[in-house]
């Protein structure tokens, strides 16, 4: 069964993450770029449970390895080839399909193709959830003692990330950064139920909100990109306290949101569809982009600029739609495909079978 909670808070994440590639207006005070990560890595560990014997912990990691190494290394694959169809069209958007993209690449700055710029996230997460199985254990002390060490490192890989690293550092800086936020994630499940009535009321949201601010106006930028790794503030600290705070924000205005969300919600089709957004929302602003092409608004030369979005203090709305329904109507499209295609690979299964048995019994 969903969790409607972290469900909800999915669907803020990834609704600011599209506006963090394209347009947040003004009245959205919060940057996309003070929390949106953090947050993502935060609730994939909340939802983690420590395997404790070897044995359970060589299964969590082929479990990941199938359900996130996989598909991350297929959806490379296609939009590889799909890089290079639109460049036979004369569209840019991408390395050529070669070790670097498809092999060294992934371990590297993992931005190969443009249009799947957001997977990086995926493999950081992926070696996240390795690390964290052999790490964390039964024991909450020992878990208390990971967490210290990954604070101590985490803060020296964010100094370290401050000399914009475009190698291997990039996804260890990125690593550290995922798995801090992601054991607070583990740790938050952990004292859940002392905790969560200290956050639902109203002083501990002021006192979060003014915390926040209080960062912001006087210890300077809090957003930042974790795809560089540069976290943007000489004060590395800044930027990770307000991302927390945000995120326990989040989570109060999730719980109260759960309350009256029904199961039909637009926010509940959005958060159970968060990998398929996060997936294709650029390709989806590239189909609208062609669209504003088409009549005679944007350059053709435009189009090769993943980032580029045609006036978008106006069109912001259009640029969200497209990221959020088009990657929910590939979703739904390939969820009706894979049984298809399970029940025709078990049909031929079953029709060879049959007639490998009749050429048997033939004299």
């Amino acid at each position: 069964m969903r969790n409607t909670q972290f469900d909800l808070m999915l669907a803020i994440g990834i609704i600011f993450v599209l506006m963090g590639h394209s347009h947040q207006p003004a009245f959205l005070f919060y940057p996309a770029y003070a929390f949106h990560m953090g947050l993502f890595f935060f609730i994939s560990g909340y939802f983690f449970k420590p395997p404790v014997a070897l044995a359970e912990k060589a299964r969590f990691i082929a479990r990941k390895s199938r359900t996130q190494l996989l598909p991350y290394l297929a959806l490379l694959l296609l939009f590889g080839v799909l890089t290079q169809l639109l460049r036979k069209a004369g569209l840019n958007l991408g390395a050529e399909m070669d070790m670097n993209s498809l092999v060294w690449g992934v371990f590297e700055r993992a931005d190969q193709f443009n249009l799947y710029l957001s997977a990086w996230f995926l493999m950081t997460l992926y070696l996240v959830n390795v690390v964290a199985a052999i790490a964390f254990g039964k024991q909450l002390g020992r878990n208390l003692v990971v967490m210290l060490v990954a604070a101590a490192l985490f803060y020296q890989l964010l100094e370290m990330g401050k000399l914009n690293y475009g190698d291997w550092h990039l996804q260890l800086i990125r690593c550290g950064f995922g798995f801090f936020f992601f054991g607070l994630g583990y740790l938050f499940r952990v004292f859940e139920a002392a905790l969560k009535p200290l956050l639902l009321k109203p002083a501990a949201l002021i006192g979060l909100f003014v915390l926040v601010n209080v960062l912001n106006v006087h210890f300077g930028n809090l957003s930042y990109s974790i795809l560089l790794g540069n976290i943007g503030n000489e004060l590395v600290w800044v930027p990770v306290l307000s991302t927390l705070a945000i995120i326990l924000m989040i989570y109060a205005a999730a719980h109260f949101l759960a309350q009256i969300c029904t199961e039909k919600s637009l926010l509940l089709l959005i958060g159970r569809n968060t990998f398929a957004i996060m997936i294709w929302h650029f390709f989806a602003f590239l189909l609208l982009n062609l669209l504003l092409f088409a009549l005679g608004l944007v350059k053709f030369e435009q189009l090769s600029d993943v980032y580029f979005r045609y006036q978008p203090e106006k069109t912001w709305v259009l640029y969200l739609a497209a990221g959020l329904f088009i990657p929910i109507g590939i979703a739904k499209l390939y969820r009706r495909a894979i049984p298809a295609v399970q029940r025709f690979a078990l049909a031929s299964a079953a029709l060879a079978n049959v007639q490998g048995e009749a050429r048997a019994d033939t004299p």
